[in-house]
């Protein structure tokens, strides 16, 4: 089990992830003296995160620092709260537009992570959802009651297969409509220029 390296990527999804998966891995071999939490992590350092390790500890006695401690100036540092709230304020914000399905629902599960009381069940999940889609397929799917987050996603994408099959239709019967047009007017033409050729002829 490789422990991931931090460089002091200003990414508050790099950051977020690397401290989960420290924490992962030091509750899996168990280690949970703050002191030894605390040199694990900061071991992973490099780059410009090594360099802000070592004003920390010029500054502080990290050899009996308190994980709390360590995670808080880890956190103010490379996550602030007005990142966080900016990450929040995304989410809240976020609909579908010009996105994709699958697109709209990659980046609501990417920023979900910074609004939890949002999403703490799975009927407000879905609430969420629902109100971020666009709106063709949201009038399809707004009264339908699914509390199931995989099965709405599921249910959207088969809705939107559908509002495509039929665009396409129409847009079909359009093109063959305006193909016919098309013809009808040529032919009006060709009998027009034949009426007032034989008119010319009677004249002669």
């Amino acid at each position: 089990m490789d422990p991931p390296e931090f460089r002091g990527e200003p990414d508050p999804m790099v950051v977020e992830d690397w401290m989960k998966q420290v924490i992962k891995i030091l509750d899996i071999i168990r280690v949970h003296k703050n002191e030894l939490r605390v040199s694990f992590a900061s071991f992973q350092f490099t780059g410009d995160a090594a360099q802000w390790w070592k004003t920390i500890k010029n500054m502080h006695n990290v050899e009996v620092m308190e994980w709390g401690t360590f995670t808080k100036f880890f956190l103010d540092k490379y996550f602030p709260e007005v990142a966080r709230d900016a990450k929040r304020d995304e989410f809240m914000f976020l609909i579908q537009s010009n996105m994709t399905v699958n697109q709209y629902e990659a980046s609501f599960t990417r920023l979900s992570r910074f609004a939890p009381e949002v999403i703490a069940t799975e009927e407000y999940k879905c609430k969420r959802f629902k109100k971020g889609l666009r709106l063709g397929i949201r009038d399809m799917i707004i009264l339908q009651e699914l509390r199931n987050y995989s099965t709405l996603v599921q249910r959207v994408m088969l809705v939107k297969e559908s509002l495509r099959d039929t665009n396409r239709i129409l847009e079909s019967r359009y093109q063959s409509m305006a193909s016919s047009s098309q013809l009808g007017s040529c032919s009006m033409k060709r009998q027009k220029k034949d009426t007032s050729y034989s008119q010319g002829q009677q004249h002669i």
